[in-house]
């Protein structure tokens, strides 16, 4: 659950510091777009639900590529293999990646998995890790236990 306000863009730095200020203690107070502000559980973030997921499925953050935008995405992007930011994320996001792609209205998401999974740009260990996941696939769907690190 989460509660999001939303604020004019050139009051958001200043109404972001001042929530933060004021209800920090009890809320993790994050800007998650250009005029939103999100209140949230201090532990609820994208990085611990991607671990989560991770933990349910077998998987290891290396066999992730994880895309992203925002502030809120900060903790998702650190856990992931591979980080990609989208063109028109901020630039403290940006500095945060391992990779920046085209804005969110240029189909950035399509050009980042395209350039990193068939343009050679993964790194070696993320690759292997990406080709023995999809070996293992059709089994994870029909049940069957996969052999190696991916069975968990």
């Amino acid at each position: 659950v989460k509660l999001s306000v939303l604020v004019p863009p050139e009051e958001l730095d200043a109404v972001h510091a001042e929530l933060a200020e004021r209800f920090g203690d009890r809320f993790r107070v994050v800007k998650s777009g250009e005029t939103y502000i999100d209140f949230v559980h201090p532990e609820a973030n994208k990085g611990n639900g991607l671990r989560s997921a991770l933990q349910e499925l077998g998987l290891s953050p290396n066999q992730v590529i994880a895309v992203g935008n925002y502030y809120n995405d900060l903790e998702m992007l650190s856990l992931a293999g591979v980080s990609v930011a989208m063109g028109n994320s901020p630039p403290e996001v940006k500095e945060c990646v391992d990779y920046v792609t085209l804005s969110n209205n240029e189909e950035g998401v399509y050009v980042a998995l395209v350039d990193l999974l068939f343009g050679g740009r993964l790194p070696r260990d993320v690759a292997l890790d990406l080709e023995r996941l999809l070996r293992e696939t059709p089994k994870r769907a029909r049940g069957e236990r996969a052999s190696g690190a991916l069975g968990g």
